[in-house]
């Protein structure tokens, strides 16, 4: 009998490992194959990046990178909301300044191959407040909503660009109905639903929506969320397109983000997003080496903004502390 358990356990053993490692040659082959479009896309044109590089200012960079910093203050506080309006069961609550901070923490450790130990180091630091499944809840919803902003405000607008400003009608609708989503209790449903999926099983635990406890604030952060992101990278892309190239190009930025999500075992989507904005010039209506430089910039612009979220954060944490 006990060799029997000990040889179920080895094949289990063995079948994680061997999962693990076909992850690992599909992320690989994947961004092997994004750097290679990127690179056939881009030969013989050093001399168009070099010259777009030479536009891109060191002004455009800072300011961009400053303006993002409160997109995601507002990305967190969304999350530490969410996370309370979760809840149904009476538990010690964390400041919110804790949370969000381990919030922040939490989306640098996601650049880690496999995309989920962002939401481990979460759950497992803030398993005195909030249980595991709470944590996955609220990550889940909040990909969902931002995922439904993203989708109606960038079809909004790419629509506008090829088909006219009747296209444009889409952003308040999109907003309309996120709030009207946050007043619902159909987020409990969807994350009864989710509870479905193998490996889900415990999610509902301990898990309600409040519909009535945030009236505007959670579609509010998301507004704000969504706006400092377009300003922040309308600032960058402007410094090289034109004015309406740039918001056209911010749009597609943000849909290639969300196409990129698809290759759940690349971290950060890196290199895919960056494959499928270039893959966009003729959309955007600008060359593949402004392109090219303009998605570098982002990428590093992104990260930048986000340490420096999680820094800021921390600093905050530590001077209330020491008060």
């Amino acid at each position: 009998m006990a060799g029997r358990a000990g040889t179920g356990t080895d094949a289990v053993r063995s079948k994680r490992h061997g999962m693990r490692i076909a992850k690992t040659a599909a992320g690989t082959t994947i961004v092997a194959v994004a750097i290679a479009y990127i690179g056939s896309t881009l030969s013989g044109s050093w001399t168009d990046i070099r010259s777009a590089t030479a536009a891109l200012g060191w002004r455009e960079i800072v300011l961009s990178t400053v303006t993002l910093i409160p997109m995601y203050i507002a990305q967190a506080a969304y999350h530490v909301l969410s996370l309370e309006s979760l809840s149904t069961a009476e538990r010690p609550t964390a400041g919110r300044l804790a949370a969000m901070t381990i919030y922040m923490q939490a989306q640098i450790v996601r650049y880690l191959p496999g995309k989920i130990w962002g939401v481990v180091y979460q759950a497992h630091a803030m398993n005195a407040s909030h249980p595991p499944t709470r944590v996955v809840a609220a990550n889940l919803f909040q990909n969902f909503t931002t995922l439904w902003m993203a989708v109606g405000i960038s079809i909004s607008i790419i629509g506008a660009h090829l088909g006219g400003p009747a296209w444009l009608l889409g952003i308040p609708a999109t907003v309309a109905a996120l709030e009207a989503l946050h007043r619902s209790r159909l987020p409990g449903h969807l994350i009864g639903m989710a509870a479905r999926v193998p490996g889900l099983r415990n999610l509902s635990a301990d898990i309600g929506w409040v519909p009535t406890s945030r009236r505007g604030l959670l579609t509010s952060l998301l507004s704000m969320e969504w706006g400092f992101f377009a300003l922040g990278m309308g600032v960058l892309f402007g410094a090289i397109l034109s004015a309406r190239e740039a918001i056209v190009a911010t749009a597609w930025y943000a849909g290639a983000s969300i196409i990129s999500l698809a290759a759940v075992m690349v971290p950060a989507g890196i290199a895919v997003r960056e494959a499928l904005f270039i893959g966009g010039n003729e959309l955007v209506t600008a060359g593949a080496a402004q392109l090219t430089v303009l998605a570098v910039a982002a990428r590093c612009i992104l990260l930048t903004a986000e340490i420096g979220t999680a820094v800021l954060l921390n600093a905050t944490r530590w001077a209330q502390r020491h008060e």
